[in-house]
């Protein structure tokens, strides 16, 4: 919109000129133009605490009132209480983004929880035309304070957005973008009216990227139709509803240096070295050895069939749950699926594309594989297994379990969560440990094979997992207790004492509260 001269239509249309869109001239007319738009995007709007984050949120806010500031204070329809508000509401942007607070920044980011949906009653009062709102990347925020100020966040931006998406009769439409459904995240409790489009739905499937035709115009365009191949083998891939998608991004990227260097141009990660891998990073402790096996059938190529989260929001990562890994990988674009769920909620996924591939394979996987710190550690664990030596297996595991496990994943009543923790130590060790397979009457939680090279023997290690209800020294012994006479009962060791090549069966009965360990250990006798 020419905010300065309305019914001049001249800058937009030449913007548009020649594509696709204009050839609907009614829809033209009626629209392109007539809007008082505001733009923000939240992709800066977070900080290592609450007050640097809310203190960027206000500078965005800040300068968007900037932009039309002049608008609104030389226009004589601004008058009265409403321009002591519009004044107050500035004042309060520019000073919290000054990191100027007069209570706390929790209490005084409430005083600009109303500054958009007042923005949009100048610009109505102004213009007399309804005012559209763009919120782009809306879940920064919400995911770069997670563990952090996670439910200062919500709160705040629960409010910002219910004032300004909700019963404001100044607004003609709304739209948000970000990785999450919107419907999906708890800010949005407020909001019974918003329409959620994400890449299994095939309405807008085409806007999410790139169609072939679309990437085969612009080739043609450039001169670069030699190129078609190498793109299609790089950045195609997405199936967004029934569509065919390019990640728009990497072509662009890479077009930009095809017509830019004199030099042989060789595609690269382009979107995935922009983006950010925490969520990955951080579920790498956590991942049983199985699931890590499924990232090595989709680098082979393969397809996985997996349950996806339909609900989930950033607090629900803390949990570390891998269904919410793999919800977050298809989301962003790590993943796509395959073909229509035949069941609710089930997807069949898959790796789209050259690079998303070789990312994974670079980024991803080998973090996995070495993770210094946790594989060095993981190797003391397996000597200390090897030896015997309970107290330092205790010391290893009580070291570990501060730094990998979060307080809501050891709130869980079940040692399911040890039980992965201790599987992500072998599997970043390079250990095959075999979770629950049969042996004897019953199924031990962990079971594996070490070779002691120095005394030319092999040793199988049963590992059987119990949770205490205390961090009394006594009830956490009688809990190893209990477990090493579960191995004994139900004869976990027979099926090792099968194998000609074991020479050693050790048992280790575990117990665990909060971030504690206790180690107790039995040694099966062959000639018992």
């Amino acid at each position: 919109m020419n905010y300065e001269n309305p019914s001049d239509i001249s800058v937009t249309t030449e913007l548009f000129n020649d594509l696709d869109i204009t050839k609907d001239t009614e829809f033209c007319k009626k629209h392109m133009g007539q809007y008082p738009v505001i733009f923000l995007s939240l992709k800066d709007a977070w900080g290592d605490n609450f007050s640097v984050a809310i203190s960027e949120f206000a500078n965005l806010i800040y300068n968007e009132w900037t932009r039309f500031y002049d608008y609104i204070n030389s226009s004589p329809k601004i008058n009265g209480d409403l321009k002591i508000l519009i004044d107050n509401c500035k004042k309060s942007c520019l000073s919290i983004s000054m990191k100027n607070f007069n209570i706390s920044p929790e209490e005084d980011s409430s005083n600009i929880t109303n500054s958009l949906k007042l923005l949009t009653q100048a610009l109505k009062t102004i213009f007399n035309k309804n005012v559209i709102v763009i919120i782009d990347e809306y879940d920064v925020p919400l995911e770069k304070s997670r563990g952090k100020y996670y439910e200062s966040m919500v709160k705040f931006i629960k409010k910002l957005f219910s004032a300004t998406f909700k019963s404001n009769f100044n607004l003609e439409k709304g739209f948000f973008t970000g990785c999450l459904r919107v419907s999906r995240e708890s800010i949005f409790t407020g909001l019974n009216n918003v329409a959620v489009y994400d890449c299994s739905e095939e309405k807008y499937s085409t806007l999410f990227g790139f169609t072939n035709e679309e990437v085969k115009q612009m080739l043609e365009y450039y001169n670069l139709s030699e190129h078609f191949n190498t793109i299609k083998e790089w950045y195609d891939g997405y199936e967004i509803g029934i569509t065919e998608i390019y990640n728009p991004y990497s072509v662009i990227s890479y077009l930009d240096k095809l017509l830019n260097s004199k030099a042989q141009v060789n595609p690269n990660c382009a979107w995935l070295n922009s983006s950010s891998n925490d969520f990955l990073y951080e579920f790498v402790n956590y991942l049983p050895s199985i699931e890590i096996d499924e990232f090595k059938k989709l680098l082979d190529g393969h397809t996985i069939t997996k349950e996806l989260n339909a609900s989930l929001n950033y607090g629900d990562l803390e949990k570390h749950d891998t269904t919410d890994l793999w919800s977050m990988l298809y989301s962003t674009g790590y993943l796509t699926k395959v073909g229509v769920p035949t069941t609710q909620g089930v997807f069949v996924l898959k790796i789209p594309n050259r690079e998303v591939k070789d990312c994974f394979d670079k980024k991803v996987v080998n973090y996995f594989k070495s993770s210094t710190e946790y594989k060095n550690y993981g190797l003391d664990l397996l000597e200390a297994l090897k030896v015997r030596d309970i107290d330092g297996i205790a010391e290893i595991l009580d070291d570990l379990l501060p730094k990998y496990l979060g307080l809501r994943d050891i709130g869980n009543d079940k040692e399911y969560v040890y039980h992965s923790f201790l599987e992500g130590i072998f599997a970043c060790s390079g250990v095959n440990a075999r979770s629950q397979k049969e042996s004897g009457n019953g199924y031990p939680d962990i079971s594996l094979i070490l070779e002691n090279k120095a005394h030319k023997e092999k040793i199988a290690i049963i590992m059987e997992l119990k949770k205490a209800t205390s961090e009394d020294a006594d009830i956490m012994e009688e809990q190893c207790n209990i477990a090493l006479k579960q191995c004994n009962d139900k004869k976990y060791y027979q099926k090792f004492t099968q194998n000609p090549t074991i020479t050693k069966i050790f048992m280790y009965g575990i117990s665990f509260y909060n971030r504690k360990s206790c180690v107790r250990f039995n040694e099966y006798q062959f000639n018992s």
